[in-house]
């Protein structure tokens, strides 16, 4: 992997799994993993030791499974789970006049959007733009 490649992992709330990122910047592609082996300060006992050094020998990695998203699948991934949270959050109150809350209106209309809908793309896109 190159220099501008990165990799973050995400520990399962429960404690006994987790999940593995990795983006490979030479391929442009994301690869998720999903890990259940030795993610626990308690030793393994003889059995989780041999079914990990069986996915190892047998698969050349440690985790169960892979999933490999393109950039475009992993902006659609992020959407999601923003316009989730943004759902699940308190409500934001907007204060636009009303030639400027018509022509939102009327762009929402015209990509045949709701406004929410609208609202929240706008939202997640400045979001975005920050990180």
């Amino acid at each position: 992997m190159s220099v501008s490649s990165k990799t973050f992992f995400l520990k399962c709330a429960c404690g006994s799994e987790g999940l593995g990122v990795d983006y490979d910047a030479d391929d442009e592609l994301y690869y998720f993993s999903y890990w259940s082996h030795g993610l626990s300060n308690k030793k393994l006992d003889f059995k989780q030791r041999i079914r990990y050094c069986w996915n190892v020998l047998t698969k050349g990695k440690g985790f169960n499974d892979e999933l490999v998203l393109r950039a475009e699948d992993t902006s659609k991934l992020i959407n999601f789970l923003r316009t989730v949270q943004l759902e699940n959050s308190e409500e934001v109150e907007l204060d636009f006049d009303d030639e400027t809350l018509f022509k939102y209106m009327t762009i929402a209309h015209e990509r045949g959007q709701s406004f929410n809908d609208f609202v929240i793309e706008g939202i997640n896109e400045m979001l975005n733009k920050a990180e």
